[in-house]
């Protein structure tokens, strides 16, 4: 295992309204659960449990992977500036009736008796919102991993952040090289005993300290860099 740097070139704008950040690990267990569904595997999210194969990870417990979180638009100098996209989501009456003519009977709301589409809440809620993103030539993390993994998984890795299924944070290319600073993986949610990164601050907040991160039964209280 080494120290290394990977860089992520995109070619097109990212969405920077995220309040969480991207941790390298998580992309690099989205890698390893593609590969493990492509070669047949029946569980393919529980093989990305493990991702000794790629990464190092730190002792005792609570424990982390040796992967910084990605440094994003907010943190990039030479960054484009934010733009605004009008987005809608519309109510569709056509998916209620043919839920309805499928029977799917308990997705739907029953009123006073009678099926009704409810515009103002739910599956069939329709709404309007801004999205924003900016244009960003390149984003990095950095580990302590196995470089010839590490290539190998995140060659899955398409997208970046939030709405890639419109295009948004399109990974154009990815590099991997050594790196100097062997305390770089530290740019990310710690455990709130475990040492930081020299020269940044850390506050606390809730957050999970492993992949999935999005799953909320799994958040507790972390340490986390304010830079």
């Amino acid at each position: 295992m080494e120290a290394i740097e990977i860089t992520f070139r995109l070619g097109s704008n990212i969405l920077v309204d995220s309040e969480h950040p991207v941790h390298l690990d998580a992309l690099v267990a989205y890698g390893v659960m593609r590969e493990a569904e492509i070669q047949g595997c029946d569980d393919p999210w529980r093989a990305a449990d493990d991702l000794s194969e790629c990464l190092d990870r730190t002792d005792g417990d609570p424990w982390v992977w040796k992967a910084s979180r990605l440094d994003m638009p907010a943190r990039l100098s030479g960054m484009g500036v934010f733009q605004m996209t009008n987005m809608v989501r519309k109510s569709e009456p056509e998916r209620f009736y043919d839920a309805l003519d499928a029977g799917d009977w308990e997705s739907q709301r029953q009123i006073r008796g009678s099926f009704t589409i409810d515009t103002q809440s739910g599956q069939y809620r329709g709404y309007q919102w801004y999205a924003i993103s900016r244009s960003v030539p390149e984003v990095k993390a950095w580990a302590i991993g196995d470089y010839d993994a590490l290539e190998y998984y995140l060659r899955h890795v398409t997208h970046i952040g939030k709405m890639g299924r419109n295009g948004y944070g399109n990974v154009t290319g990815i590099e991997l090289a050594a790196c100097v600073d062997t305390e770089a993986w530290r740019l990310r949610c710690l455990p709130t005993d475990m040492a930081g990164k020299p020269g940044v601050r850390y506050e606390a907040a809730y957050g999970c300290l492993r992949p999935p991160y999005w799953r909320k039964t799994r958040q507790e209280v972390v340490r986390e860099p304010m830079v």
